[in-house]
């Protein structure tokens, strides 16, 4: 056996040993690859799932052509893994096999949601015609409520590449009482701008089902407009403690506002009639200032010790700027390199890019959105 079979071999098991193994492979690069393949398909679901984070975490755009063959591969972890790392990778080269696999229609449903997935992480615009096109397909077809998903990836891999035009139907999709169907489209909504989303939000922070309310409440809190706070003080006695913390959590966020954990929602609506007024309509707010990047990358900076909350905030500058700044980064952890590396990256790109950003507006995905439209 040799060094890479051995590495794999202790990633397969997932011992004591896999941490610094799949490092080791990370390392390695594109040279460990195709023996990881190969491994993938001889492998247990578990294995094979162990083995694919290391593939994800190899920034190398030689992988590029050992990945689109296993576009077509009968092994289902081997096919999502190379969607999923096509899209990372942002290489112009994946563009025409991924819209491929969109198109087809005798295509697993499954195998053209993840090429919408890819096309949206891919960042080309030249996939905006094919993913309008399968959008209208299905309506054509009457067939929405069918296809839900395929559907609501496509909208969303459209929105991260600049276009909201299709935004509406997951509006409608999230006031579906098929409560599947409502769970998926809330979940996009923070993907979105389009009329009535501040309606449909307002709905969903009172769903029965408690991932619907946590979506819709992550949703609100990256629009930042002032009528947003009211609605998260209604959410500070929710009956799921750890979202009536998150309520609070968010409430901070959005005013800087020292609020304690055990605030009643009386207490917060009286406070909100005397603070309201120090905030304007139609602005994009975070810690009581319109919203400026580097203030959200120090916040990031300052939360090393918090792993849910840095990945909370990469998910948001993700939102925002259309670049996740983990990307290929090791799993966030309390360690500082980790979290240093992705300040470092963000803030870097801040410095090429951020000029075209202006303080308060709502962007989605690097885009600036119309904000006077979701109320």
């Amino acid at each position: 056996m040799n060094k890479i079979e051995n590495l794999i071999e202790n990633v397969k098991k997932n011992d004591a040993e896999a941490s610094a193994s799949t490092s080791s492979l990370v390392q390695l690069g594109v040279t460990a690859v195709p023996s990881i393949i190969s491994a993938m398909r001889e492998s247990s679901t578990r294995e094979a799932r162990n083995l694919r984070q290391v593939i994800f975490h190899i920034n190398n755009p030689e992988i590029v052509p050992l990945m689109i063959p296993l576009l077509n591969e009968e092994n289902t972890y081997l096919r999502s893994t190379a969607f999923k790392m096509l899209g990372k990778l942002k290489d112009r080269r994946a563009l025409q096999p991924l819209i491929n696999q969109l198109m087809d229609v005798e295509n697993l449903e499954s195998a053209r949601t993840w090429a919408a997935n890819a096309l949206g992480e891919l960042q080309d615009s030249q996939a905006i015609e094919q993913l309008l096109r399968v959008v209208e397909q299905t309506l054509e077809q009457d067939e929405l409520k069918y296809h839900y998903n395929f559907v609501i990836s496509t909208i969303v891999a459209l929105a991260k590449l600049g276009d909201q035009q299709k935004a509406s139907l997951i509006i409608s999709l999230a006031r579906e009482e098929d409560s599947i169907i409502r769970i998926e489209a809330v979940k996009a909504l923070k993907h979105i701008v389009a009329p009535g989303l501040f309606s449909v939000l307002k709905e969903a922070l009172h769903d029965q089902i408690t991932e619907i309310r946590r979506d819709a409440m992550d949703a609100m809190f990256y629009l930042g407009v002032k009528e947003v706070i009211r609605e998260l003080i209604f959410c500070v006695e929710d009956e799921n403690s750890d979202l009536s913390q998150e309520a609070i959590y968010k409430l901070h966020g959005l005013t800087g506002e020292g609020l304690d954990d055990n605030q009643k929602i009386e207490e917060l609506e009286k406070w909100w009639d005397e603070y309201k007024n120090e905030l304007v309509g139609n602005v994009c707010y975070r810690l009581c200032q319109p919203i400026w990047l580097p203030n959200v990358i120090k916040v990031l900076e300052n939360n090393q010790h918090k792993p849910n909350k840095q990945s909370q905030l990469i998910q948001e500058l993700y939102i925002i700027t259309g670049k996740n700044f983990a990307e290929f980064s090791p799993k966030l952890s309390v360690e500082h390199d980790d979290l240093n590396s992705v300040v470092v990256c963000a803030k870097t790109w801040w410095q090429q890019e951020g000029n075209r950003f202006e303080p308060g507006c709502l962007y989605k995905y690097g885009q600036k959105q119309d904000i006077h439209c979701i109320l």
